[in-house]
């Protein structure tokens, strides 16, 4: 009888304290950060229970937190929400690791059940604290509304284009480029060249209109003195649809364009030629754009072009066949580095 009951007490007391613990939220955390530093469990954990008598639904999160460390000692915090298809982000600066896990929790347990925002401001006054909105020396602590739409929430509130945060920033942005290329294929040798594009990006989609002009460059008959001097300016229009984590997007494009051929011939009869040719263009690559400092950024892209004719440039001998100076690849490579600056 008396193991009995120590079993059945045994018993109670470890279901008392798994009815204890929170259950856990639809929350799939990707966390980056140094060793010392809060792990996703923990995080989650913190989550859960700041959602334990929060009232409302629950939605399905994922989040991928990245924190690194800054000079002064404080970390930086870079934290994506994707939330039905739908992508959020935040950075903000927290003066210690605690202070930072005790920021993202919040803003995912919002992020997860906005209702939970109701229970914030009365039952848990330090969770309020560690929003990132919210000043630690203020003596009058933010509502729950406040919180909300600072936390887990885009601002809808009309604003000027100088007062943007950070997160409708990352969301949608628009940006001039400057890019060196190398292109082979398009004219006889390869041609080094430069390229202006005008980016729009939104969320994981970009699009983006390039103008791009080749070097000149000859191309000779070697049974005679005759050459001629080709050139080609293009224009292209590039729809990408990739990844983005922090400031770095990543993905593959397809791409539609004009390219227009330029050759003058010289030293041949008196019916040298001087001829363009607009050939259309198809094509598909990748790109890879990061931002380095404030609004500058760096851009990487590759691509293959296929023109759907190809020119021919040839000089007249006086009997056949013809001398071929050049001719397009039925495959044009174009590679262009370079720099964005991000206005809007």
């Amino acid at each position: 009888m008396l193991l009995a009951a120590v079993a059945l007490t045994a018993l109670s007391a470890l279901r008392a304290a798994e009815s204890d613990t929170p259950p856990r939220p639809p929350l799939d955390l990707s966390w980056a950060a140094s060793p010392g530093c809060a792990s996703a469990d923990e995080v989650q954990a913190e989550v859960a229970r700041l959602l334990t008598a929060a009232t409302g639904n629950e939605r399905a999160v994922r989040a991928f937190a990245t924190l690194a460390a800054r000079e002064n000692a404080a970390l930086e915090v870079d934290l994506r929400i994707e939330i039905a298809g739908e992508s959020h982000q935040r950075r903000f600066e927290a003066e210690s690791c605690q202070a930072a896990k005790s920021a993202i929790a919040l803003i995912l347990a919002l992020a997860v059940n906005p209702a939970a925002a109701k229970t914030f401001g009365a039952s848990d006054p330090q969770a309020v604290s560690a929003s990132p909105g919210h000043d630690p020396a203020s003596s009058t602590p933010p509502s729950p509304s406040t919180t909300v739409s600072e936390a887990a929430k885009p601002d809808t509130r009309e604003r000027r284009p100088a007062a943007r945060t950070q997160a409708s920033r990352d969301s949608s942005a628009l940006s001039l480029g400057a890019s060196g290329l190398a292109d082979i294929g398009t004219l006889p040798s390869v041609s080094p060249g430069g390229e202006l594009q005008l980016v729009y990006q939104l969320g994981q989609l970009r699009l983006e209109g390039a103008a791009a002009l080749l070097g000149a460059q000859d191309a000779s008959d070697p049974t005679s003195d005759a050459y001629a001097t080709f050139s080609a300016v293009s224009g292209h229009l590039r729809l990408g649809y990739g990844a983005q984590l922090g400031g770095v997007w990543a993905g593959p494009f397809g791409c539609v364009g004009l390219m227009q051929l330029h050759a003058s011939g010289h030293r041949g009869s008196v019916d040298n030629f001087d001829r363009n040719e607009t050939v259309p263009e198809l094509g598909a690559g990748g790109l890879v754009s990061f931002r380095a400092a404030g609004p500058l950024g760096v851009r990487l892209s590759a691509e293959g072009l296929v023109p759907t004719r190809r020119p021919r440039f040839v000089v007249d001998e006086p009997a056949p066949p013809n001398q071929l100076l050049s001719r397009s690849s039925s495959v044009v490579v174009r590679v262009t580095l370079g720099v964005t600056i991000q206005f809007l």
